[in-house]
């Protein structure tokens, strides 16, 4: 069983044409064969090249080719499914299906005063609480309510947001990565018999960081899902550096390719664990890559 979510019955919008389309496909299809990606991990550095793709070791940067990406996406199945610790509040992503969730929060505001200030650890408890009691909301942010509470060194707001997560919610806990927090969230998430998403962001100009694909790695190894995303925090806007400009739209057809790369690499004619569109139209967004982020090879 899983959460009914809300069924889209009409068509995407469509604001470009089929070609138009194909014009973005084909220079991100260039981008990715002659600009190439930045990829600071020697291990995904080496998985790369034993797929076809030319490695520069020594400027760490790949070069995919079309064919890979093309194969990649060809292999993408239409829908997966998230474990949640509540069989009831499983997801299926794919298809018509459109669920939502919460968006973080810095800070609440004093009732008394109306100045901003951190919430308590028993507010963000509470929080979680209203939020897992809300039919229309169907997964929970790592950093939802709010970025920690107070009391808490900012590299404990991570693993401590996802344990007042885990204990107060049997929905999607979607977690994030940083400082190697996601070795305790993976931890955590195990306990309660929960899939936790972990997050891998791309960073302008179409650059994955160590810190990035290290999380990556730790989340296959654990059988959990890979939330890959632009980092607009992890390098400024620079129009003209990404595909398309935008640092949070950066070079889509790179989560195909590497993901889809990795399932080559394990000589598997179908696959049910490459990323997945989560609204897709045309060759939109793929928000969500299942437990195939650059290397299940070897694993």
């Amino acid at each position: 069983m899983s959460m009914l979510g809300f069924t889209r019955n009409f068509s995407p919008l469509k604001i470009l044409t089929e070609e138009q389309l194909e014009v973005i496909h084909r220079g991100a299809l260039n981008v990715l064969e002659k600009t190439g990606l930045r990829i600071e991990h020697e291990r995904a550095l080496k998985l790369f090249e034993e797929n076809g793709c030319r490695v520069d070791y020594d400027d760490r940067r790949v070069r995919i080719p079309p064919g890979v990406v093309e194969e990649c996406m060809r292999r993408c199945p239409s829908s997966f499914h998230l474990k949640a610790r509540n069989p009831k509040n499983d997801m299926i992503l794919g298809g018509n299906t459109v669920y939502f969730g919460p968006f973080p929060g810095m800070q609440t505001v004093d009732f008394d005063t109306w100045e901003p200030r951190a919430p308590t650890r028993e507010e963000f408890y509470d929080g979680v609480t209203v939020l897992d009691a809300l039919e229309n909301l169907h997964y929970i942010h790592t950093y939802s309510p709010w970025f920690g509470f107070e009391g808490l060194p900012p590299v404990m707001c991570i693993p401590e947001g996802f344990a007042a997560e885990a204990r107060n919610s049997t929905k999607v806990l979607r977690s994030a990565s940083s400082k190697d927090c996601e070795i305790f969230i993976i931890e955590m998430a195990k306990a309660v018999g929960t899939d936790a998403p972990v997050s891998c962001c791309v960073s302008a100009p179409l650059t994955y960081y160590a810190e990035a694909v290290e999380a990556s790695y730790r989340a296959i190894e654990a059988d959990f899902p890979v939330f890959v995303t632009g980092g607009a925090i992890m390098g400024g806007h620079r129009a003209g550096d990404n595909c398309w400009g935008d640092t949070n739209q950066q070079c889509r057809a790179v989560r195909w390719a590497s993901a889809g790369t990795a399932y080559k690499a394990r000589g598997k004619s179908s696959s049910p664990e490459l990323p997945i569109p989560a609204g897709y139209a045309g060759r939109g967004s793929c928000f969500w890559c299942y437990r195939g982020f650059f290397s299940q090879c070897g694993i």
